[in-house]
């Protein structure tokens, strides 16, 4: 028997627990996401406007400038997206967008890995290896909803794992592993580029210190839509984290700004 498209919401949902939530620290997230696609199911039985829901999946070429300090050492870091295209200069992000009505709710989970040499002064050669995931949950309202051009105020949370490895020559591996949220606010802006094209633009600053010191990311984009249910886009992004945390021995900062091109594809489900 066919699932109605309630169903599959719910499956899409179960399924994304599966894959995003291997760690306790990311199950939240997933479960409001889980929660709300159910809460639209039981309101839509009940005559009440439907969700609309959207999936965009977008792959993108990083660039990565800053520095990194755990423990004693440190590491500056500077690499173009086309220095050196690697897979693990790559980053991937999930975006799942639910609305109903003026107001919505938005899951992004954001992947990256790489690593890069340095030096980190009297020419001491020092090698990073990072791993990081970003998983934001926020909440929607729009503030101009014209037919042609739509304004949204975001705020949400920023959930950051963060897994740094730092090799200096001639002495051992330094690792460490950091878990922090960062609370955040911002817009995104969205209006006709011609017929077939649109433009959005989306910005959001945090942390204030609560988290990290300062976190700020702003992306730009030009999209199509492919009918009624798919889109692709194409654009540049900035993503900067200002993170520090300890002192002496045990102190440790990331102050790295990752960004580049991406192309992407939306899906309404």
């Amino acid at each position: 028997m066919a699932r109605d498209s309630g169903e599959r919401k719910v499956l899409v949902a179960a399924t994304l627990y599966r894959v995003v939530s291997r760690k306790p620290a990311r199950r939240l997230p997933v479960c409001l996401l889980l929660s709300v696609l159910i809460a639209g199911r039981a309101a839509a039985a009940q005559g009440a406007p439907p969700w609309i829901w959207d999936v965009t999946a977008s792959v993108w070429g990083l660039g990565i400038r800053g520095a990194f300090q755990s423990g004693p050492r440190s590491a500056p870091v500077d690499a173009h997206f086309a220095d050196r295209l690697t897979p693990l200069e790559f980053g991937l992000m999930l975006d799942v967008e639910a609305r109903r009505g003026r107001w919505g709710v938005l899951l992004q989970p954001f992947y990256v890995d790489f690593d890069r040499a340095g030096y980190a002064g009297r020419g001491t050669h020092v090698a990073v290896d990072s791993m990081q995931v970003q998983t934001s949950l926020a909440g929607m309202y729009r503030l101009r909803d014209g037919a042609a051009t739509t304004l949204d105020a975001i705020v949400g949370g920023r959930y950051n794992e963060l897994n740094t490895v730092l090799t200096a020559m001639g002495a051992p591996k330094f690792s460490t592993v950091r878990f922090w949220v960062d609370p955040f606010a911002g817009f995104r802006l969205e209006t006709p580029l011609g017929r077939r094209w649109s433009w959005r633009v989306t910005a959001d600053i945090g942390g204030f210190g609560l988290g990290s010191r300062v976190a700020w990311g702003a992306v730009t984009e030009v999209r199509r839509p492919l009918g009624r249910s798919a889109g692709v886009g194409f654009g540049y992004g900035v993503i900067a984290t200002d993170y520090t945390a300890g002192r002496g021995p045990e102190r440790f900062r990331y102050d790295v700004r990752l960004s580049g091109p991406f192309l992407d594809a939306t899906f309404r489900l």
